[in-house]
């Protein structure tokens, strides 16, 4: 197995964040990696705002989630990371995704 690591500082503007994931799917393709490891918790991250996670927080089907899904599609390269998922008015879940052409292959119940 090729493993390639996607790391990256993660900013409080979450389509920053997804362009920069999407870049580093492509990357990982070109020297064939089967697993990419991108950071944790990557739509939005904040030093001087720990709320930011939560209020930036999307669910599965959302527009960041759907813009990985999209880059993923057509190759075997599995990306894993971790974003916020609302679980309840003020609250979410840091959640581990797997993603692999084009599908979800991996999401915990919450």
């Amino acid at each position: 197995m090729n493993a390639a690591v996607g790391q990256f500082a993660v900013t409080p503007a979450w389509r920053k964040n997804l362009a920069a994931c999407q870049a580093m799917m492509r990357s990982a393709r070109r020297p064939r990696a089967d697993l990419l490891v991108l950071p944790q918790a990557v739509l939005a991250r904040s030093d001087n705002d720990p709320d930011l996670s939560v209020i930036s927080a999307q669910p599965l089907d959302g527009v960041c989630v759907q813009g990985l899904l999209t880059a993923s599609c057509g190759y075997s390269l599995t990306t894993a990371l971790t974003i916020h998922v609302p679980t309840s008015p003020g609250g979410a879940a840091n959640t581990l995704l797997a993603l692999r052409a084009g599908t979800l292959r991996k999401t915990p119940s919450l």
